[in-house]
């Protein structure tokens, strides 16, 4: 046994450094299609894709097929792959996850694979995939979810909204197609179907008043943990919901990458604007790649983002997050759709305490005049009296002060007659 063992382990050792020398092979490939070429004509392609399914050696054949996909040639190969995450079955959480960070890699060191992920129906895959999670994260767990490890989930949903924000950059044709076609009414929707949001779609009265112990305030700046320092005190849903917020910020501001690259054009020597529906001028340097079968890229804690009530004493409290450049103000749309659908009938206080957090973001996020354009021409003020109406019409509500100060902001920018005449028979009827 141990003589087998040891042939075993050798013939493990050698695949291992064959895959790491065709690995290399085609890394000139991108440039010269011939290695690329000869190995797709002898069946290589077809062989190392029937392999990523087994995970002792799916991170050798993503490096492959990686390759395969930055090559001239490397259409079918990208297709082929989404193919693949799309029929495995639903509990093949981390083949998705991998498959997805594969791609995530090559997305952000390409302009062509960007384009060539939009041509193969990227974006309809991942939202697909999106949508295959319904009720993943419904408290209990049902549908055979009960089986799947939480944090899997979330890895792979980090990684989903990951992919879909990387496909856009620098790409307007992306951009574009993912708002009209994709559309975030229906990412919100998906979203709104994983299980911790609720059917609500429009805020309506309350008698909670928020908490005086802020549970959100650690929670939210550490997305990787999973519990927080609020573990003990807010129940699950509301967590999960405070997770999913935040990946649509990161999305809408285009930082998941990397908070320290986000600097707004006015700070540095840039002289063009980012490009409302596209990406921002600032250059981006390349963020290293962590094994496709490792942990997910470390989230920087978002400490300044302090996800709570803010207080009048300590104006300064949001500063960085107002000074965040909103790329993609579709997913700020998504974040609002969201709102009303907070709910819990164990803690209503602290999913008011959610609510104001995220009012709170989305009203700073509306300081800069650049942001308040980019948002109107989005209608995110016509957005905010169809979902709002009840809490900008009501001075008691809790969330009318963050509420009010976003719509007098937008309203200063692009208001219009008709946005007026559809709040008044709103109040009527």
């Amino acid at each position: 046994d141990c003589k087998n063992n040891l042939i075993a382990e050798e013939q493990k050792q050698l695949a291992w450094l064959v895959m790491e020398t065709l690995t290399v092979l085609l890394q000139g490939s991108n440039t010269t299609n011939t290695n690329a070429a000869l190995f797709r004509e002898f069946g290589g392609a077809r062989c190392v894709h029937n392999i990523v399914k087994y995970r002792q050696c799916r991170e050798h054949a993503l490096l492959i097929i990686q390759q395969l996909v930055l090559s001239p040639s490397g259409d079918d190969d990208m297709g082929t792959l989404l193919g693949l995450m799309h029929s495995a079955p639903s509990s093949e959480l981390q083949l998705k996850t991998d498959i997805l960070r594969a791609l995530l890699a090559v997305l952000r060191e390409s302009h062509r694979t960007r384009t060539v992920f939009r041509k193969v129906g990227g974006f309809v895959y991942i939202t697909s995939l999106l949508v295959a999670m319904e009720r993943s994260l419904c408290q209990p767990p049902r549908h055979g979810w009960e089986r799947v490890n939480q944090n899997q989930v979330f890895e792979l949903l980090h990684t989903v909204f990951c992919t879909l924000t990387a496909a856009m950059r620098y790409e307007p044709a992306n951009s574009h197609f993912f708002r009209t076609e994709i559309q975030y009414e229906k990412l919100a929707d998906a979203v709104r179907l994983l299980g911790c949001f609720s059917d609500t779609k429009k805020l309506g009265p309350t008698g909670v008043f928020p908490s005086n112990a802020q549970p959100f305030q650690r929670l939210l700046e550490d997305e990787a943990s999973s519990g927080g320092c609020a573990g003990d005190s807010v129940c699950p849903t509301l967590k999960h919901c405070s997770k999913l917020f935040i990946y649509l910020y990161k999305m809408a501001t285009d930082s998941f990458d990397s908070r320290a690259e986000q600097v707004p054009p006015c700070l540095t020597h840039e002289t063009s604007l980012p490009s409302p529906w596209g990406t921002p001028a600032l250059a981006r340097k390349r963020q290293g790649y962590y094994g496709t079968s490792g942990p997910p890229a470390p989230v920087k804690a978002l400490t300044d983002l302090k996800l709570h009530s803010v207080n009048p004493s300590h104006p300064a409290s949001f500063s960085s997050s107002s000074d965040m450049v909103v790329i993609h103000p579709g997913a700020v749309l998504a974040m609002l759709d969201l709102l009303p659908s907070v709910s819990s009938d164990s803690q209503p206080e602290h999913a008011l305490d959610l609510q104001l957090a995220v009012a709170n973001i989305l009203q700073l996020l509306v300081n800069s005049e650049r942001n308040q354009q980019v948002l109107c021409e989005a209608c995110l003020h016509q957005r905010l009296l169809q979902r709002c109406s009840q809490a900008l019409g009501d001075e008691d509500h809790p969330l009318h002060p963050p509420l009010q100060r976003m719509f007098e902001r937008l309203a200063s920018q692009a208001l219009q007659p008709i946005a007026l005449r559809y709040q008044h028979r709103v109040r009527v009827f």
